[in-house]
């Protein structure tokens, strides 16, 4: 049922409680993908310095202290992920609605831990559409200015990062509860969950997941009202 739960395309993402747990599950892994004619190799894992595979099949020691998990970077000494912008454009390109939202879906965050900064780029295109601004038309100096002061700070995106591990009690014999927080104003809406673990009287809270929308592009009328919007969280 792990081995199910796990896989991701040509991915295969799992937590284990134990070094034990992790060789059984690799042993296990293999053996029922080989009968299947698929080779699952380039095995990483945090439990250092359990011996590893490479993209090539042979075995070496850890040495990697971060690498990508579907899109994110896992940081394995501290089992956190992150999110970091994958550089690709031309500096010297001129910068248009087509440039904005090429800039922005270079940010993959499938958690959703980066809406406040990802939801920057969503507003400047809503503007730049309002105002019946083309795809490759010069925008305004304003626009133009916010979105750089935007991309200037995406460098502390490194800097942000969140636990993999729920809660640091044992899950299987805590009390668990899920809590949701939804809010919105007249440019944008958003909600996050968090879960919430309770063990012996100690209580963890992580965050799970983050989703923010703009707001329609006829705006929010006084008859949709914020409290309105609020339900569409």
């Amino acid at each position: 049922m792990k081995l199910k739960d796990s896989l991701y395309v040509d991915n295969c993402v799992a937590s284990v409680d134990s070094v034990s747990e992790l060789e059984h599950f690799r042993t296990e892994t293999q053996r029922i993908l080989k009968a299947a004619k698929f080779d699952l190799r380039g095995w990483k894992n945090n439990f250092l310095p359990v011996i590893e595979e490479t993209v090539q099949g042979s075995s070496g020691a850890v040495e990697e202290k971060e690498v990508s998990v579907l899109g994110l970077t896992w940081d394995r000494e501290e089992d956190t992920l992150s999110c970091e912008l994958i550089r690709t454009e031309n500096e010297g390109e001129p910068i248009t609605k087509r440039k904005i939202l090429s800039v922005a879906h270079q940010l993959f965050d499938p958690i959703g831990f980066t809406c406040p900064i990802t939801l920057i780029p969503k507003l400047l295109l809503k503007e730049c559409w309002k105002l019946g601004i083309s795809w490759d038309s010069k925008l305004p100096e304003d626009v133009i200015k916010k979105f750089k002061k935007w991309k200037d700070e995406l460098h502390e995106l490194k800097f942000l990062k969140i636990p993999c591990r729920l809660s640091n009690l044992d899950l299987n014999e805590s009390s668990l509860t899920l809590h949701t927080f939804c809010d919105a104003s007249k440019l944008a809406y958003a909600t996050c969950i968090f879960l919430r673990a309770e063990k012996e009287g100690k209580i963890t809270c992580q965050l799970i997941q983050t989703r923010s929308r703009i707001a329609p592009l006829k705006g929010i009328s006084i008859k949709d009202g914020i409290t309105r919007v609020q339900y569409w969280c």
